[in-house]
C-alpha cells in the first residue's frame, strides 16, 4: 500500500474559460467570469498582477497564450521550441509602485531556490533548488507618472533580461538579484518582445553546451 494514498486526485485546469461562464444563484446568472476578472485583475500595476502579467507576456512571445497558467507549478512556463524542451521561470519588478513613494524603487528579482511540489502526490521534494532552465527577468521600466505612465499594456515600457539558471546557481542560494548584478552576470537584455524567444534559446543552449 502507498505511504501517501490520495483519496481525491489532483484537478488541473487544462482549458481556458471564455469569460462568458455564469455565476449562478439559485440557478440564475448574477454575473460572469469576465465580471470577476474585471473586478479582481484590473490593476495591472500591483505587484501580484504585474508578476502574472509578465508571465503572460513571456507566454505570448512563445506562442503559448492559449494555454493555462498553473498556479503551483515548479516553474512558470514549459516551452517546446521544436528542438528542446525549456523550463522557464519569470520574475518581474518595477521602479514605480501603486503606493506613494519618496523615491523610485530599486528593482530586485527573486531567485530563491525552492522545493518542488507535486500536485499528484501533494508532496515536496527533499532538496531545495532552482527548478527552471532559464530565468526571464521582466522590468516595467517607466520612471515617470506623466500621461499614461506607467502603462503595462504598452510593451515599449518593458524590458527583459535573460539568464541561464546555471549562472544563478554558480553564485549560490542568494535569494535576490539586482539589475546591476544581472549585467555583471552577463544576462542578455532584450528590449523587444518578439526577440525574447531567441534570447531564451541562446541562454538554454549556452548552459547545456550547444552553442
Amino acid at each position: 500500500m502507498s505511504d501517501n494514498p490520495i483519496k481525491y486526485p489532483a484537478k488541473v485546469c487544462k482549458h481556458q474559460k471564455t469569460g462568458e461562464e455564469a455565476v449562478l444563484l439559485n440557478g440564475e446568472a448574477i454575473a460572469t467570469v469576465a465580471d470577476y476578472w474585471r473586478w479582481a485583475h484590473s490593476d495591472l500595476n500591483s505587484n501580484a498582477e504585474r508578476g502574472k502579467f509578465a508571465e503572460f507576456l513571456v507566454a505570448c512571445s512563445l506562442g503559448l497564450k492559449s494555454e493555462v497558467s498553473q498556479e503551483w507549478g515548479a516553474y512558470d512556463i514549459d516551452w517546446d521550441d521544436g528542438e528542446c524542451k525549456i523550463k522557464i521561470e519569470v520574475k518581474a519588478s518595477a521602479y514605480l509602485q501603486i503606493w506613494g513613494q519618496k523615491r523610485l524603487s530599486s528593482p530586485l528579482f527573486s531567485t530563491r531556490p525552492s522545493r518542488k511540489w507535486d500536485a499528484e502526490t501533494n508532496e515536496y521534494e527533499e532538496v531545495s533548488r532552482r527548478q527552471a532552465d532559464v530565468y526571464v527577468f521582466c522590468l516595467e521600466n517607466q520612471k515617470t507618472q506623466e500621461d499614461c505612465n506607467p502603462n503595462p499594456l504598452d510593451l515599449d515600457q518593458w524590458e527583459f533580461h535573460v539568464l541561464p539558471t546555471a549562472t544563478l546557481d554558480a553564485r549560490g542560494a542568494k535569494a535576490r538579484v539586482s539589475l546591476a548584478q544581472l549585467e555583471t552576470l552577463g544576462a542578455e537584455k532584450v528590449a523587444s518582445l518578439p526577440d525574447l524567444p531567441d534570447a531564451i534559446r541562446r541562454a538554454f543552449r549556452s548552459a547545456v553546451g550547444k552553442d
